[in-house]
């Protein structure tokens, strides 16, 4: 059985390929569906194309309340090429640029986990759960950005890998000035760039802390910084809930906007999953009362299922994502227990800190009705399913030695 995935993971362009040649006849059959979001984002790209493209013009002139629309600057301007390129059929040629994007995401996770792959299946593995995670390939339909910053996290999560992995410090450097620059673009695709930056940031942080090239002294490192990390994390939950409680602690006015519209107006009515009223909880009030929200928010982000799900769509879940969660955290497991070598060690810990800064956004913020928002985390969780397996092939292997 091994030997057999063996061969096929050595055929990665034909998977590359099949999952290709699937993706586009999924995209055919489905066509572009636009919704009210989509309409907006093309409603805006107009208003720039009438104003040729003068950013200033557009932004001093096209208002709108709902949050910063500096954060969709780069989305806006690339539907506005395309509309100007396709006229009627924008929506269909974005839905085409999606599939190139998921496939070409595909194709830098195969390259990611080729290097870490020991076992020489998990690249099999990967595309495998490409096929069958609905979640995950069902929002390429859609002619909205999810599929560029999807594709920019991989891409910089692979960057980042690289950066970690040169001897040579201006190289490295190098590559993590570029990682920095492309994350302030992702920043003005969707306001999901920013976990993208703060990934970025995090990383160029714990450089010092992530090369080491002993297994259990990185994996000894790792579990303190998960400790650190765990209470990071609930001091800026806690002064993020403190300023939603009390938006007149924060002086900056801009910020305070912010934490008015996006934190305030968002969970004021309990909300964990937007607009999925079984899952709301009592409004809060007090700082703690929204850290409490933040947390069930950060735990529903990873919800297999929802009530009204159909069968269908419940049992594809079960088969993509149940099997994807658990090998995660095997894979967490095997990097904090130094059971993985360094360089995967150093991979997964980078996969796990994008994994938590876009929970981190999100719980902060708010879910997607059709958990949407967490497209960009099946890239790194995928990576750390990856050395979950590995991890399970090498213990196989052993045991029937």
């Amino acid at each position: 059985m091994l030997g057999a995935l063996r061969s096929l993971g050595e055929r990665r362009g034909l998977l590359l390929l099949a999952l290709f040649v699937y993706y586009a006849a999924l995209a055919f059959k489905r066509g572009s569906v636009v919704y009210e979001d989509a309409q907006q984002y093309h409603g805006w790209a107009l208003a720039l194309i009438e104003r040729g493209y003068d950013i200033q013009a557009f932004l001093r002139e096209v208002i709108w309340v709902g949050g910063d629309i500096r954060m969709y600057l780069s989305w806006i301007a690339l539907v506005a090429l395309i509309a100007q390129a396709f006229g009627e059929a924008w929506a269909g040629a974005i839905v085409a640029m999606n599939v190139l994007w998921y496939c070409l995401a595909a194709a830098i996770l195969l390259r990611v986990v080729r290097a870490i792959d020991t076992s020489q299946t998990a690249s099999v593995l990967v595309i495998g759960f490409l096929f069958v995670l609905w979640d995950y390939y069902y929002w390429f339909s859609h002619p909205l950005a999810d599929s560029s910053v999807n594709l920019l996290g991989i891409a910089i999560l692979a960057l980042i890998n690289v950066a970690y992995a040169t001897d040579a410090s201006v190289k490295s450097a190098t590559l993590f000035a570029i990682a920095v620059v492309v994350a302030g673009l992702a920043v003005t695709f969707k306001p999901q760039g920013i976990a993208i930056l703060a990934f970025v940031l995090a990383s160029i942080a714990l450089v010092p802390f992530l090369r080491v090239e002993d297994s259990q002294a990185l994996a000894s490192r790792m579990r303190i910084g998960f400790g650190l990390g765990l209470a990071l994390s609930f001091v800026v939950a806690y002064a993020v809930g403190a300023g939603a409680a009390d938006p007149s602690l924060i002086s900056d006015e801009w910020l305070r906007w912010m934490m008015v519209g996006q934190v305030q107006d968002l969970g004021r009515d309990g909300s964990i999953v937007w607009q999925r009223y079984e899952t709301y909880v009592d409004p809060p009030k007090t700082a703690l009362a929204y850290v409490s929200i933040f947390v069930l928010r950060a735990v529903s982000m990873f919800m297999p299922f929802a009530r009204d799900y159909s069968l269908g769509h419940k049992l594809v879940n079960a088969v993509g994502l149940i099997p994807l969660y658990l090998l995660t955290l095997t894979g967490l497991w095997a990097i904090l227990a130094g059971r993985a070598e360094p360089r995967a060690q150093r991979l997964g810990a980078l996969a796990f800190v994008l994994i938590v800064s876009f929970t981190m956004l999100h719980a902060l913020t708010a879910i997607d009705y059709d958990w949407r928002y967490r497209v960009p985390l099946f890239g790194p969780m995928l990576v750390l399913a990856a050395i979950g397996w590995t991890e399970i092939v090498a213990r196989l292997t052993a045991f029937r030695r």
